[in-house]
């Protein structure tokens, strides 16, 4: 399955879709413009080899005027969490928000 958000992330002032994999999919964030259902960015985030899927969630974190993207890791993996400006392509923020050694997500 997929795990979806929406937000204005590239700051056009119409929502986005975030659409990342559920349990057994690759760490892959795809932005996709919600006028024309077209990916507009790809990101992939954690190791090439985790399969746990992804959390997610929109909000200006922030306080940049636009939406950033946040994503944790699924079942299986750590407690890591990235967020990340598609506006800008940047990574703002990736840290382990408990016990590194923890595999629950």
């Amino acid at each position: 399955g997929i795990r979806v958000a929406t937000g204005d992330v590239n700051g056009d002032g119409v929502e986005d879709v975030v659409a990342v994999p559920g349990f057994g999919g690759a760490s892959v964030i795809n932005i996709l413009d919600s006028r024309t259902g077209r990916v507009t960015r790809t990101a992939t985030v954690f190791e090439t080899s985790f399969r746990g899927g992804l959390y997610v969630q929109t909000g200006d974190a922030q306080n940049l005027g636009y939406d950033q993207v946040l994503v944790g890791a699924g079942n299986s993996g750590g407690p890591r969490v990235t967020l990340l400006d598609f506006r800008e392509s940047r990574e703002l923020l990736n840290f382990f928000a408990g016990d590194s050694t923890l595999r629950g997500g």
